[in-house]
């Protein structure tokens, strides 16, 4: 005698979470902000093995110069040019060692 067993329902194929109601879909979005935020922390290390403190600082100058131009007491721009002019190498490698930590930190909470 053969006997089978009953599988349970398969979605398809990409429709694997079908959120059931509000705490699903909320569940669904923050793993997906989660996600994006992983990515975003991952390219940011990247960027950094690649630039330099001093290019960095020039990439900002070239970014606040227009706004600068009309407004030489733009607060927003004159806190980027301060705070790249702050940034070293040393900071530099401490925010890598942190943006590559943390998604390993996510991973256990």
């Amino acid at each position: 005698m053969v006997t089978t067993i009953k599988q349970a329902h398969q979605p398809e194929k990409g429709n694997w979470f079908q959120p059931k109601n509000l705490f699903d879909k909320v569940f669904e979005y923050g793993t997906l902000i989660k996600g994006i935020d992983g990515v975003i922390q991952a390219l940011t290390a990247i960027s950094l093995i690649f630039i330099s403190p001093q290019r960095l600082q020039g990439l900002v100058v070239l970014a606040t110069r227009r706004e600068l131009a009309g407004d030489p007491d733009d607060f927003i721009s004159n806190f980027l040019i301060h705070a790249s002019q702050q940034f070293t190498n040393s900071a530099r490698l401490f925010l890598l060692y942190i943006l590559q930590f943390m998604p390993q930190l996510k991973l256990y909470r």
